[in-house]
Formats: C-alpha cells, structure tokens, sequence
C-alpha cells in the first residue's frame, strides 16, 4: 500500500470510528433504556432489591453487547461511506481504479479489530454475563414475598404460621428499607401477638438478611388461656425481628442453561443443543464479518439524489440476518449434519448476496460506459 493509499485509508477508518462512537451511544442509550424499564417492570413480580437493579440492567446491556457492537458498526460503515459518496470523495476514488474490495481493504485493519472484539463478546463474555443474571435471577425467586411488605393486606408467612398487617408503607431512598405504621403481627404456634405503633424494614446489604425494628409496642402472651388475667403484656421500646436469612435458604450455585455455559464446556457436552449454541456463537461474529461487504455494498449512492435508503437497508438486513440466526438456533434437529447445513445455508444467502449486488452495480457501470460511447 503506497502512502496515498495509506492517507485514504486513515481517513476512511477515521469517519469509521467516528460514526460508530455516534452509534453506539445512541444505540447503548436505547438498549438501557429498554432494559430500565423491562428490569423495572418485573421487579415487582420477580422480587428483586433496589440494589440489584442496576447490576441486573448493566449485565443485561453487556449480554447485548455483540449485537449492539456489530449492528452500530455495521450502520457506522453505511453512514461513513454514503456521507463520502454524497461528497463525491469516494466516486472520485472509484473513478481512479478503486473498488469494493479494495475498499474494503483499506478499512480491513478496523473490521478485523472489530470482528475480534466480536468473537470475544459472543464466544467468551456473554456466557458468564448469562450466568451472571441467571443467577440473580433464580436467587431472587427464592426469596419469600413477605420480604416485600403490602399495606391495608394481611399477608402469611412461615406457612401460615405468623400473619403480618400494617396499615400503611413508605418506601425508603434507597427503594429497600421500608417504614411501616400500626404494625400487627400475630404468632400462630406461640398464640403471640404483637403490636406496635412504627417500623422499619432494613436489609443488611453485607449478609442479605432482612429485619423488622419495631419501635413503641406491645407483646402480648398466652392467648392461648381462656381467662383474661393469663395474658401477659410487655411494653417495648425497640423490638428487633429477623425475617429472612439468605444463608439458610436454599441457593442456586449453577447454572444449566446453554446460554450460560462456556465454550469449553459445549464442546465437552457435544450434543445438539451445544452444538446450537456453539454454531450460533460462530455465526455472530462470522455475520457481522459478511455484513461488513454487504455494508460497502449498500453505502453507494448517488450524489444527485436527495433521498438515501443505504441506512434503511443496512438495518433491514442486519436484523432479517440476526433473526433468522435465533430461529436456526432454535429450529428442531436430528443430527449434526443438519445443523451444520441449517447454519451454512444462512451465511450462504447472504454471503451470495454481496456478489449479487456487486455484479449487477458492476454490470449497470459497463452498460452506462457503453452507452456513452
């Protein structure tokens, strides 16, 4: 490569990067937000902690990560290419002998950089990150509903043994604590009743455990005895009860999803449904690689015209790409050797596609030449 091509290609992956940067906020924005307010929304079904939201939204972005990445690069390239194909400044290239392919070249250290990256984020990252929220997951649906305090409700607990009512919740800043008014507990097996004008739900967030202070109550004792005077009565100023502790409560230590095994342990499994996996996790970085040409591809358009489809239709095939990827992935099969095929097939389209479209561009190119003459 002489040292104008070297210019040229520094100029090319600079408008590159520079679209991408663009991108990927804007996507990573959208992805966020999507994952605030899905997150949000089963939280309270789901039972998670306030501070468990964040986490769980960052590790759900970062699962997203290599569609995120190759998609946002992919448009990147459109926009980079077409804006400089409105500018004339690739037509002039293409006049002096430059193609596709070496286009492509050009730009191929930052597509190999990128394509790298990718195989990273789909064959390594995603895996622990699945684990990751896998595991939160299933911790959280273990936890019993009574952590979670409902005013004007009476809720059961410790198999219907201990009734729970306060007549009214606020939630604390931190979204995990609670202050709780006119609290009533009553202790079925100890025919124990408690009483108390305030408290307070707190979360020790080192161990996990939950608590309910008490503050200005009453204990009131064998109500089990039919005459008045058995009744005992204890006054309080501060009363502390444990309610929930994670460490005896049973616990999901591993994973068994596919999503969630590492690559290593697929090929040691070696049955159909790692073979998805690992064929699946192959085909993300392999077709954002194909997306890359099909990009150049659709980058050129001509200065003349107002109207540019070349992002709408960088979108339309990277995402019919991305899905029909997930519906190989869950298709039924009998063998390897289908699998193989089902997966192959899909590259094969659009892979077939790139010299498609270059061979009639080219051909369209010739006969405007001709025509001229």
């Amino acid at each position: 490569m002489n040292k104008s091509d070297k210019k040229i290609a520094r100029l090319l992956i600079s408008e590159t990067l520079l679209s991408f940067i663009i991108v990927f906020l804007i996507l990573s924005l959208i992805i966020l937000g999507n994952q605030f307010f899905l997150v949000l929304s089963r939280s309270l079904t789901e039972g998670f902690l306030g501070s468990e939201l964040f986490p769980l939204i960052i590790l759900k972005y970062t699962r997203d990560l290599p569609f995120i990445v190759s998609f946002g690069f992919c448009l990147a390239l459109i926009h980079a290419l077409s804006k400089m194909y409105k500018s004339s400044e690739i037509v002039i290239l293409n006049n002096a002998g430059v193609g596709d392919f070496k286009l492509f070249r050009m730009i191929s250290p930052l597509v190999f950089f990128m394509t790298l990256f990718v195989i990273f984020l789909s064959i390594f990252l995603t895996a622990e990150v699945n684990k990751k929220v896998d595991l939160l997951k299933e911790n959280a649906s273990l936890r019993p509903d009574y952590i979670f305090f409902k005013e004007g409700v009476f809720q059961n607990f410790h198999n219907e043994n201990i009734t729970l009512y306060t007549s009214e919740i606020d939630t604390l800043a931190n979204d995990e604590g609670q202050l709780l008014k006119n609290v009533f507990i009553f202790l079925e097996e100890k025919y124990k009743v408690i009483t108390s004008s305030t408290g307070e739900k707190k979360i020790d967030k080192d161990s996990g455990k939950v608590y309910l202070s008490l503050q200005d109550g009453k204990i009131y004792q064998n109500l089990d005895r039919n005459l008045l005077e058995n009744i005992s009565i204890t006054t309080f100023k501060k009363f502390e009860i444990l309610i929930f502790d994670p460490s005896k409560a049973q616990k999901i230590n591993r994973i068994e999803t596919f999503e969630s095994k590492s690559f290593a342990e697929l090929l040691k499994i070696s049955d159909l449904s790692s073979f998805k996996e690992i064929f699946y996790r192959l085909s993300i970085p392999l077709s954002f690689f194909i997306m890359c040409f099909l990009s150049i591809q659709f980058s050129k358009v001509n200065p003349r015209k107002t109207k540019n489809f070349a992002l709408g239709y960088g979108l339309l095939t990277y995402i019919s790409y991305f899905n029909i990827l997930l519906f190989s992935k869950e298709m039924k099969t009998d063998s390897l050797v289908e699998i193989i095929i089902i997966f192959l097939i899909t590259h094969a389209i659009y892979l077939t596609l790139v010299f498609i479209i270059n061979y009639a561009r080219n051909n369209l190119h010739q006969n405007s030449i001709k025509l001229n003459l």
